[in-house]
C-alpha cells in the first residue's frame, strides 16, 4: 500500500470521528499518521515502548493482552481489519496506568 499523503488521509477518513474534527485537528493528525507494516507474531507495543496513538488496521488483525504475574497471557481484545482501536491511544492519560502489550495475530498493515 502507498504511504502517500492522500492514502494516509484517506485512510484517516473513514474514522468515524474524522468529521467532527477542525480543519487543523485533521491536518495535524495527517501529517503525524504513518502506515506500518508487521508480520504475524510481531510486537507493535509494550510498555518499554512510547505511546503508540490511535491504531486502525488496514489488513490483518492485532491482540491485546495482559501478562499475568505467573507469565500466562490475558487476552483483552481483537481488532481486526477496518477496526480502530481506541485504548492504544490511552497511554496519552496519565489516569489509565494498565499495562498492555500488542502483537499482529496475523500479517497486518496500519495506520497510526
Amino acid at each position: 500500500m502507498s504511504t502517500s499523503s492522500s492514502e494516509i488521509r484517506k485512510q484517516l477518513s473513514a474514522l468515524p470521528f474524522w468529521g467532527a474534527l477542525t480543519a487543523r485537528e485533521q491536518e495535524t493528525m495527517q501529517s503525524c499518521a504513518q502506515i506500518r507494516c508487521y508480520a504475524k507474531g510481531e510486537l507493535i507495543y509494550s510498555k518499554e515502548q512510547e505511546c503508540l496513538g490511535l491504531i486502525r488496521v488496514l489488513s490483518g488483525a492485532i491482540r491485546t493482552f495482559m501478562l499475568s504475574d505467573e507469565g500466562r497471557e490475558v487476552r483483552l481484545y481483537r481488532v481486526d481489519k477496518n477496526d480502530t482501536d481506541v485504548l492504544s491511544a490511552s497511554c496519552v492519560m496519565n489516569q489509565i496506568t494498565f499495562e498492555t502489550q500488542m502483537v499482529a495475530d496475523a500479517d497486518c498493515e496500519s495506520v497510526k
